[in-house]
């Protein structure tokens, strides 16, 4: 996933083109965005489509700040899919 600066309005979801129904209970398409703030600090966040910071933080180098939020993503969606696992004992359509 690239990182990206653009404003929430740029970002299309791809569920909501293909099911506009079920994509706006579900919002499944997250962002990582990376921001230089001063002198060799970055500032990264995780993003819902519609703007929604979800986690944040901020690193001394570029690629600490990118290795950061990825990971946090990466536990973001680990965590919604055992949560969704457990709560009926399989994985629902929109996962």
């Amino acid at each position: 996933m690239r990182p990206t600066t653009a404003p929430a309005d740029n970002v299309v979801d791809i569920n909501a083109l293909l099911h506009p129904d079920t994509a706006t209970e579900h919002p499944s398409c997250y962002d990582i965005v990376l921001k230089p703030r001063g002198r060799g600090r970055w500032k990264w966040a995780v993003r819902r489509s519609c703007g929604e910071i979800l986690m944040s933080g901020s690193e001394c180098g570029r690629a600490a700040a990118r290795y950061k939020a990825e990971r946090a993503l990466f536990l973001l969606l680990n965590a919604s899919a055992s949560r969704a696992a457990s709560v009926g004992g399989r994985a629902p359509d929109w996962l």
